[in-house]
């Protein structure tokens, strides 16, 4: 008896501690409540860029299955670790269930750097979003530790920004995991390992006719282990390695029509 009282007394208790509240996202807004869940109440088109600042850690941004886009040209960011102009090291956000079209850089995750520090570990989970029309779907700027799967990025085809054309580009970050991503169509690259993006797991992604290299990796970008993916109908190669033998990088399992170097399996 006494431990259905306090087992009745510990939901009682539970049943009374109110669900944290949703709060709606706007054009221009800044995510910065820590553990904060905001959420898209309605697909929005904003005129300018950043559209959506992220700054305090273990932040929830679901986006309900709605849009951001941006008006005119396509430039600046949909969604940035940063505020006003400068990046900030954000940990354990969460980005999902959502479309983000029209912007230069669909989502970027950015880290500053300084003398001494050139990375940090983020740990954001980005799943379940649509990244299509931008010049570049996903970038991580020295941003490591992160979870990108089971999105969806495509026909990112802009002009504007670093690499144009890519749908999901690592510089210089380090130690994420890129995982059951269905990327085609960009104009340039389909998933780009550059500027010593090294010991990154790649695998179970569907790549396919991307303009440039479905998965490229350049020199520098070392340690990495790309695994079960498969990549068709590439403009260059499925597959371009440019480090001499591969380097460090393990290529094993993959479906690649085509491939740069022996070493890519």
């Amino acid at each position: 008896m006494k431990a259905k009282t306090t087992l009745l007394l510990a939901v009682t208790i539970l049943a009374g501690i109110p669900a944290m509240a949703q709060i709606p996202v706007n054009c221009g807004d800044t995510l910065d409540i820590p553990g904060g869940v905001y959420v898209l109440a309605a697909s929005l088109t904003c005129p300018s860029a950043p559209a959506v600042h992220i700054v305090a850690n273990n932040v929830t941004f679901d986006m309900q299955g709605f849009t951001l886009s941006k008006s005119g040209s396509a430039v600046g960011a949909g969604i940035i670790t940063a505020g006003g102009p400068t990046c900030v090291v954000t940990n354990g956000i969460s980005i999902h269930h959502g479309t983000v079209s029209g912007f230069g850089t669909g989502i970027s995750l950015c880290v500053p750097t300084s003398p001494g520090v050139s990375s940090a570990n983020t740990n954001a989970q980005i799943h379940h979003m649509t990244l299509t029309g931008n010049s570049v779907g996903l970038a991580l700027f020295n941003a490591d530790g992160n979870d990108v799967h089971h999105n969806t990025v495509d026909a990112n085809l802009g002009t504007t920004t670093t690499t144009p054309g890519t749908g999901i580009a690592l510089f210089g970050s380090g130690g994420n995991q890129i995982h059951q991503n269905e990327v085609t169509a960009n104009f340039t690259n389909g998933i780009a390992l550059l500027f010593s993006s090294s010991n990154n797991n790649l695998s179970h992604n569907e790549v396919a006719n991307n303009h440039a290299s479905g998965i490229l990796v350049t020199i520098g970008a070392l340690g990495n282990v790309i695994k079960h993916n498969e990549a068709t109908g590439d403009g260059a190669f499925d597959a371009t390695e440019y480090n001499a033998s591969c380097g460090t990088n393990v290529w094993q399992m993959n479906v690649f029509s085509t491939k740069n170097q022996a070493c890519i399996q």
